[in-house]
């Protein structure tokens, strides 16, 4: 089975996951948006429902929850744009943060610590919108920088270089660091 079939594959048993366990969660997350963004999901209750998928959640993190997302969109059409976070909670694998090593690179772990300390929420810029000075086409960029905005480099529409951003026009989210 290739990638594409088996991210096909996540995405229809997440339906079907959501659709049946957490069909009540999810409609009262959809309902509260855009305030509650959060969907918390049991992994108990994933592994009970599906073990395959839940061992994939494990091995291929990135692509399962992605698949969850896409999900949570094709249950409501009406909240096809809607940005839903899935929380995973209660995983099987914890591990201490001093053994935390790089052989779980790109698996998904569960940490267990303790927070002595958090810095304040602050916002950040995580999709940028352009408008180009030349002839006003807005362009988004995806900014993976903490420390300094990403500009387009140059405008697809006429070749410009000089770039306004509009604050009011781009996506953020809430940051916290927590040692």
């Amino acid at each position: 089975m290739n990638a594409s079939t088996k991210s096909r594959t996540s995405v229809a048993k997440f339906e079907e996951f959501f659709a049946t366990t957490y069909k009540d969660d999810v409609f009262e997350i959809l309902e509260k948006y855009p305030d509650e963004r959060s969907l918390t999901v049991d992994y108990n209750d994933l592994e009970m429902f599906d073990p395959d998928l839940a061992d994939l959640l494990i091995e291929k993190p990135e692509e399962v929850i992605e698949a969850s997302k896409s999900a949570i969109k094709n249950i409501d059409p009406l909240v096809k744009d809607a940005d839903i976070n899935i929380r995973f909670e209660n995983l099987s694998n914890i591990i201490p943060l001093k053994t935390l090593l790089s052989k779980y690179i790109g698996t998904f772990v569960a940490a267990d610590g303790i927070v002595r300390k958090t810095d304040e929420i602050r916002p950040r810029i995580e999709t940028g919108v352009f408008e180009c000075r030349g002839c006003m086409r807005l362009h988004e960029v995806e900014q993976r920088s903490d420390s300094r905005i990403i500009e387009p480099s140059l405008c697809s529409e006429c070749g410009g270089r000089s770039f306004r951003l509009l604050q009011e026009e781009s996506k953020y989210i809430d940051t916290q660091t927590a040692r």
